[in-house]
């Protein structure tokens, strides 16, 4: 194989295939990028048996062929290549030569025929969306998955999926994330629980503008946006019927700003009580007091606003409250509570595209 490159699109293809190499493997082949040329060019691949990303890129091939270099070496090297320059790469049965000006550069190879083949999905489940919309709403859900694996189902997110809307669901036993508008269960609906790596990469993969393309198969995943191809396995099991959780009614309720409510929960944070990092609400009839102390000292921060219904004490993990606010976007948001040991309903306070849920550390004696 002789192909010739430009020097940018070969460090773009490489850095984007580059997350799905494997880092744990007893299989030195995972631990490379396949190189390959087609008829648009010169086809990049790193598959790790869950995830696999596939760029092609225009190149001049002067004669065809396929083989496998070590990924992260060949990552380094690459992008360590003089700049504004072409590369040639020269391949033979076990390695490679590499020209870039004045700079050459030998490494082994492995045989392709010892690749796995990426997963073939069916694309008669198919779904197209903005970019932008699916990059945010992976931003919004995708801190609130589970990392602790006892529960796999909560380490991914749920994808709930019609012929035009999508919502994306994801919670770990303390907060609820939930971004799009409610589809309901329609006898249509396409759901799917994408782990949490994938969508972290979907994430550095989308752009603002374009659109992605969404296949779905009964164990995999397909994002596919210009020439480059993600496919990732799902994970097998039944989400929990999260809608069941959502409280239908409140007790107490406040409209304020995030950012303001995000300062006083940071200032607050500072000085914290004990592993869960607690803040205690104090929510009267026409402010929002925030309190938090340890050994050093405390901090009282008072909000101004009108609190509709009854007063409540309630606290929360200030980390878990601070990961949500970090994410909305929204000017003002709403928080609706029912007791001060039933979970905090986050909203926009303009429309419905977001709904957080946070469950409170149980201080107060009833």
């Amino acid at each position: 194989m002789r192909i010739k490159l430009d020097k940018q699109s070969l460090c773009n293809a490489v850095a984007t295939v580059n997350h799905a190499i494997s880092s744990r493997t007893t299989m030195p082949i995972l631990e490379g990028i396949k190189i390959k040329t087609t008829k648009e060019g010169v086809q990049f691949t790193c598959y790790d048996m869950t995830l696999g990303i596939e760029t092609v890129i225009l190149a001049t091939v002067q004669e065809e062929g396929e083989a496998v270099v070590p990924g992260r070496l060949f990552y380094e090297l690459t992008r360590k290549l003089p700049d504004d320059a072409d590369v040639d790469m020269y391949f033979d049965k076990t390695s490679v030569e590499i020209v870039c000006a004045g700079s050459k550069t030998h490494i082994q190879t492995l045989p392709a025929e010892d690749f796995p083949m990426l997963p073939d999905i069916e694309e008669n489940v198919q779904f197209n969306f903005s970019q932008e919309k699916i990059k945010n709403m992976i931003k919004r859900t995708l801190f609130a998955a589970a990392i602790d694996e006892s529960r796999p189902v909560l380490t991914g997110v749920l994808f709930e999926i019609d012929s035009d809307s999508i919502r994306l669901i994801s919670l770990d036993g303390y907060r609820m994330a939930i971004s799009g508008k409610d589809i309901g269960e329609k006898e249509n609906l396409v759901t799917a629980i994408v782990p949490s790596a994938t969508l972290s990469e979907v994430g550095r993969l989308l752009e603002n503008e374009g659109s992605v393309k969404i296949s779905i198969s009964q164990s995999h995943i397909l994002f596919q946006t210009g020439n480059t191809r993600m496919i990732s396995r799902l994970i097998e099991g039944e989400y929990i019927k999260y809608r069941q959780i959502i409280p239908m009614e409140w007790q107490t309720r406040f409209t304020m700003s995030s950012i303001a409510l995000a300062q006083s929960i940071d200032r607050a944070a500072t000085i914290s009580s004990g592993s869960n990092n607690l803040v205690a609400f104090n929510i009267g009839s026409n402010q929002v007091n925030i309190d938090s102390e340890n050994e050093l000292g405390n901090v009282h921060e008072v909000i101004t606003t009108q609190v509709e219904g009854k007063e409540i004490q309630i606290a929360f993990n200030a980390r878990y409250i601070s990961d949500i606010l970090k994410n909305i976007e929204s000017q003002d948001i709403v928080l609706s509570f029912t007791t001060n040991v039933s979970p905090c309903v986050i909203t926009p306070a303009e429309d419905d595209d977001f709904l957080y849920l946070l469950l409170p550390v149980r201080i107060y004696t009833e």
